[in-house]
C-alpha cells in the first residue's frame, strides 16, 4: 500500500511496498527514485510511461484505476507482475488531495497461466497429429 499526494510524492507506505519493489525507505521519500530506477511493462511487455502509471491516471482523471495489470523490472532485472489499484483520495470538499494504490503480486499466477498456454497448445498439436493417422 502507497499514498501520494496530489502531486505524486509518495508520503506512506507499508512494508508489503518495499519488498514488492525492492526498495530502500530511501527511494520511497524520493518518487523520482522510486520510478526512474525501474522499467514497468504492459501485459503485452512493452514499456509503459510513468505518466500511464495508475496513480497518475487517477490523479490526471480523478478516477479510480482498478486491477491494473503492471510487470515492475528492479534494478536486479527481476520482473514481477502486478495487479494495482489506485483510488483517489478526497477531503471534506471532495476534492481529490491524493492517492492510495494497493498491490497484489501476481507474478506466480501469470507464470502459470502462460505455462497452461504453452501445455495447451501442445495438447492441441498433439490432438491434431493424432488425428491424422
Amino acid at each position: 500500500l502507497i499514498t501520494q499526494d496530489n502531486k505524486g510524492t509518495i508520503q506512506n507506505w507499508n512494508p508489503a511496498a518495499l519488498r514488492l519493489f525492492s526498495a530502500s525507505t530511501e527511494e520511497f521519500t524520493s518518487a523520482q527514485s522510486l520510478f526512474s530506477s525501474r522499467e514497468f511493462l504492459d501485459e503485452k511487455e512493452n514499456r509503459l510511461d510513468e505518466k500511464d502509471l495508475p496513480h497518475n491516471i487517477v490523479l490526471r482523471t480523478q478516477q479510480k484505476v482498478e486491477d491494473f495489470v503492471v510487470g515492475v523490472r528492479g534494478r536486479n532485472g527481476e520482473l514481477c507482475w502486478m495487479q494495482i489499484s489506485s483510488v483517489p483520495l478526497v477531503d471534506d470538499a471532495k476534492t481529490v488531495i491524493g492517492v492510495v494504490t494497493s498491490f497484489a503480486d501476481i507474478t506466480t499466477l501469470r507464470k502459470a497461466q502462460k505455462d497452461l498456454e504453452i501445455h495447451n497448445a501442445l495438447l492441441f498439436s498433439a490432438s491434431k497429429l493424432s488425428s491424422l493417422g
